[in-house]
């Protein structure tokens, strides 16, 4: 990740390990037999998996691993004193947000403007649903 970042040049990297895919790939293609099954971000791959063969492969993926706040928030503003988090986090890494009594956050895009609001109730759901 620092050589790309020192760089700035697109790596093909290969892996048969998913979770390693996940933390290291913008875009992933999954391939069977040297043929190309899907290509995809990993939230792509894992909530709408394109052929059986894809859908195995990334059956044990928690899907809140993947899943990105965006894709999950409801349209909606907030006032600044409720937490933010970026729309780019994964549902997992904002989790523990909610574990203090917050049943809210607002989601905002990369110049920090908020775009959306998340509710614990909408976290949970995907949590204990994959």
């Amino acid at each position: 990740m620092r050589l790309q970042a020192v760089l700035r040049k697109t790596i093909v990297f290969i892996t048969h390990d998913f979770d390693e895919a996940i933390r290291l790939a913008d875009r992933i293609a999954i391939m069977k037999d040297g043929a190309i099954e899907q290509v995809g971000t990993a939230e792509e791959i894992v909530t709408a998996p394109a052929t059986a063969y894809v859908r195995e492969f990334t059956r044990a993926v928690p899907k809140a691993k993947v899943v990105r706040a965006r894709s999950i928030m409801t349209p909606g503003t907030a006032t600044a004193s409720v937490p933010a988090v970026a729309a780019s986090t994964a549902v997992a890494d904002l989790a523990p947000r909610f574990l203090d009594g917050v049943d809210l956050l607002r989601v905002t895009d990369e110049s920090g403007f908020t775009i959306g609001l998340l509710r614990r109730d909408d976290v949970v759901r995907l949590m204990l649903g994959g």
